[in-house]
């Protein structure tokens, strides 16, 4: 592979968002145009990623930060203090109950003749590839009735797991999709969606190879489906010197884009053939998947709860929010509740 394919799969994309916290060390009775740079110190450095992880540099634990400014030594402490929460008022009460009971109604709900298919695709695991340090680069590919809602990551690549005593390399990556569409109409370029996958390995002298090529159509029956995934690579066994770059460098033989090796058309249109490029391909090993569909439509909505969400919509339209109706509400059922507290008053006995 190319040296930019190389350094490419050894990065994991990650979100990463820092803050500091810094300290002036400099005189407040002086004007900006006397300002140094060096009165300000960095007093801990905050790093979350993912929005899962937070690191602080220095250490919480550690007992004293020294701090060095111009007009002498300084010693500043980190520590993170306790949640406090001051009482709630009733208002703030009311309206995050009226909030909460927004939230537990609102749903999403797709246009008329529309149909919307959201996918959650596990890779679980690989299986009998023949070398370890796995990772496994992927690409969703979409028919042209089919269109991404939303920001979608259409492609990825999973972290380098290695293999255990039984040569299975567990990933357990997730992959989320969400589709729409809105024709009905049978292309003549229609096929199922689709993941494309490319299994490549890095040993531990740097040595990078491709173990397999291989492709998933993804079921539009909603419930929860595990697939396998076969997968093949190219070889090219009768040159000495390509199995010796195999054995002792790295792949000998490969394409240069996984798109275009067997997958930009139907695989209807493949035949029998093995490969149509020319590549003499073997069987590598597998991938297992787990994939949930869930499949929305106003089909499957009775015409009872259309009925209401389109009252709900001409509220809106009208310029009445939907929280007017949750406080007349809330009314209501603070009404029901005080009579009856007074109904079990008047219902026990005065004692003489």
């Amino acid at each position: 592979p190319m040296k930019e394919h190389m350094m490419k799969s050894r990065s994991i994309y990650r979100q990463t968002k820092t803050m500091f916290i810094m300290a002036y060390l400099g005189p407040f009775n002086k004007d900006s145009d006397s300002h140094e740079p060096n009165d300000d110190q960095v007093i801990c450095k905050i790093t979350a990623i993912n929005e899962k992880t937070i690191i602080f540099e220095p250490d919480t634990a550690s007992d004293s930060i020294r701090l060095e400014g111009r007009y002498g030594i300084y010693s500043a402490s980190l520590s993170i203090d306790g949640t406090k929460f001051d009482e709630i008022s009733l208002v703030e009460e009311e309206d995050d109950w009226i909030q909460s009971r927004e939230q537990s109604f609102a749903f999403d709900i797709v246009e008329e003749g529309a149909m919307k298919l959201d996918y959650f695709i596990q890779i679980e695991r690989a299986m009998s590839f023949p070398h370890d340090g796995l990772y496994v680069e992927y690409k969703v590919e979409l028919p042209g009735a089919l269109v991404p809602t939303g920001v979608q990551t259409m492609g990825g690549t999973t972290q380098i797991s290695y293999s255990n005593e039984n040569d299975v390399a567990t990933f357990a990556h997730l992959i989320s999709l969400s589709t729409s569409t809105k024709r009905c109409d049978t292309e003549t370029d229609f096929f199922m969606p689709r993941v494309l996958f490319r299994v490549c390995a890095e040993s531990a002298w740097g040595r990078h190879y491709v173990d397999g090529y291989g492709v998933a159509s993804l079921p539009v029956m909603p419930g929860r489906h595990e697939i396998t995934v076969n997968c093949w690579r190219p070889v090219n066994r009768m040159n000495r010197k390509a199995a010796l770059q195999e054995r002792f460098v790295s792949q000998a033989v490969d394409v240069k884009s996984f798109e275009e090796c067997c997958f930009k058309n139907p695989l209807a249109t493949m035949g029998k053939r093995t490969s149509w490029i020319g590549l003499t391909a073997e069987t590598s090993g597998a991938l297992q998947l787990k994939v949930d569909c869930i499949v929305q439509s106003r089909l499957f909505i009775s015409q009872e709860h259309l009925h209401q969400m389109k009252y709900g919509t001409m509220m809106n339209r009208f310029g009445l929010h939907s929280n007017v109706h949750w406080r007349i509400l809330k009314a209501l059922l603070d009404f029901e509740q005080a009579k009856k507290q007074l109904l079990q008053v008047r219902s026990q006995r005065v004692p003489r």
